[in-house]
């Protein structure tokens, strides 16, 4: 099948475009294969259905589909947008159309944008270009059968809002829409591009001119005004503060450092880079916000980073500061040195078993900063909000990680894994329902007789048994008395490499030898 297009969705899911042949006579369609991270395929969807006729099928007609466009949608599906162009002679339609499926691959919505005059001797084709919103919606621009260029969104099919020409930047802004108009407007001459921010319907809320700032090859500073602004860094390890307005930011080659202020206004970062560049929020000022509660989200799927200043339990609303786009992650490391978030909580996108859910799995993480003895200390909740795990890697580069059992699945409450230094499993310990549980330390350095040691409790925390297998295989198990039902302490059995037992010994709880 000719391949069109091959795009990688934020859960790391790629989604392929393609055609069947084209055939004089006859149906031909236009497939989204969707695979997962392995490279599997999920499914094959049918997207559309073209026919042609080479006139033994009356009438003669030519279908065409071209101008795709695929983007990510927040919510981990993605969208399809595409030309459908028919030709009837002496007459002929087209039609933008986009087509809008969830993780899965299963349809969730579609819109058709008429692109044809009734005075066109061929038809106009309206060559969209999809943008994704942070609701799991599409904007779109399609050249219209006026020529004019038409703002469409999938969720609002009333909206709709034109220029003379076409927008050159879209961008959600934390539920309202930003699109920046070139220059060149006809009949609208300005001397710089305008940025406009739209509500939900389009209806304009507020177009201010764009004022720009270039820096050098060295390291520069560049801060924005009152207004919209596009700061470009160029080389250089650059700093760029939009301040208020909203405001496009590009740092250019270099470890670039992005300031974020909380004005209620939302930057975009065309560039950002999560291996060399940094990140900090600041208040009016420009001096770094701090704050003992303060959540710090991003949102994979959308790429948005919001900021609640008193975290979850505080009256304080959740607000969008910017749009990081392309970017899968964020880490201890993109925090510019004086900004410490109290945590960083990060959305996953939803993938394709997850489809239809309102919001994946989260990750609330809470960083050392060289302040204490860990490194960084993980919450991971799955999308309904409960806790799996919790990690904790440690200054000493040990780490422990704890697995809950909070829905109630597993005869076991909770699991524990330590880890030495090496990245060797050191401790697991298994924690039952019934209050039971049970301990196994391994020889992660390599430098102890035995391999393991095996320990089992009751759920008075009384040990039980222990166990100890040596290198060559041989072990012994002791057995407690924790019951005093027997006139002794413990007994110790040995057993050889092959499991034999070869001797049992019984002990005092002092330890001494029983006499009995």
């Amino acid at each position: 099948m000719p391949a069109i297009s091959s795009t990688t969705l934020a859960n790391g899911t790629r989604v392929d475009l393609s055609t069947t042949g084209f055939p004089r006579d006859g149906v031909y369609y236009l497939l989204a294969q969707l695979y997962d991270r392995s490279g599997a395929l999920i499914r094959t969807v049918t997207v559309d259905t073209a026919f042609n006729s080479d006139g033994s099928t009356s009438p003669p007609r030519s279908e065409s589909l071209t101008n795709f466009s695929v983007v990510g949608l927040s919510r981990g599906g993605f969208a399809v947008g595409y030309d459908d162009t028919a030709l009837n002679p002496p007459a002929g339609v087209s039609q933008a159309e986009i087509h809008r499926f969830d993780a899965a691959g299963n349809a969730i919505g579609n819109q058709f944008v008429g692109t044809t005059a009734p005075s066109d001797l061929y038809p106009n084709t309206g060559n969209p270009v999809l943008y994704a919103t942070a609701s799991n919606e599409v904007v779109s621009v399609v050249t219209g059968g006026d020529r004019l260029q038409h703002l469409e969104r999938t969720d609002y099919q009333t909206a709709d809002r034109v220029y003379d020409v076409r927008p050159s930047d879209i961008y959600d802004g934390g539920g309202n829409l930003i699109v920046t108009v070139p220059r060149t407007q006809l009949g609208n001459p300005s001397p710089t591009h305008t940025r406009e921010v739209l509500d939900s319907h389009f209806n304009l809320i507020s177009s201010t001119a764009v004022n720009e700032q270039v820096g050098t090859s060295g390291a520069d500073s560049l801060a924005g005004t009152i207004s919209s602004d596009d700061l470009t860094g160029g080389a250089g390890d650059d700093t760029l503060f939009g301040a208020a307005g909203y405001d496009v930011l590009t740092g250019g080659a270099g470890a670039d450092r992005f300031l974020f202020s909380t004005d209620g206004s939302v930057d975009k970062v065309a560039d950002f880079d999560p291996a060399a560049d940094t990140l900090a929020l600041v208040d009016a000022s420009g001096n770094p916000l701090h704050s003992a509660t303060g959540v710090l989200t991003f949102w994979r799927g959308s790429g948005v980073l919001t900021y609640d200043p008193d975290g979850d339990n505080g009256p304080a609303p959740a607000q969008s500061i910017a749009v990081l786009p392309g970017v899968s992650n964020l880490s201890a490391a993109n925090f510019a040195s004086g900004y410490e978030p109290a945590v960083l909580r990060i959305y996953n996108p939803i993938d394709p078993a997850q489809a239809g859910a309102l919001q994946g799995s989260r990750a609330d993480i809470v960083y050392g900063f060289g302040h204490t003895n860990f490194v960084q200390a993980e919450a991971d909740y799955n999308p309904g909000g409960v806790l799996q795990t919790y990690t904790v890697n440690f200054t000493d580069k040990t780490a422990s990680v704890t697995f809950f059992d909070q829905l109630n699945l597993q005869p076991w409450d909770h699991l524990v894994a330590d880890y030495a230094a090496n990245g060797q499993l050191s401790i697991y310990a298994t924690y039952f329902d019934d209050g039971t549980h049970v301990l196994w330390r391994f020889d992660a350095a390599g430098d102890q007789p035995w391999s393991r040691i095996v320990d089992h409790f009751d759920a008075q925390g009384r040990q039980l048994t222990r166990e100890v297998v040596a290198d060559d295989g041989s072990h012994w198990a002791a057995i407690f008395d924790v019951a005093d039902a027997k006139p002794y302490g413990y007994e110790v059995d040995f057993f050889d490499p092959n499991g034999a037992l070869t001797s049992r010994s019984f002990f005092n709880d002092n330890g001494t030898p029983f006499a009995g």
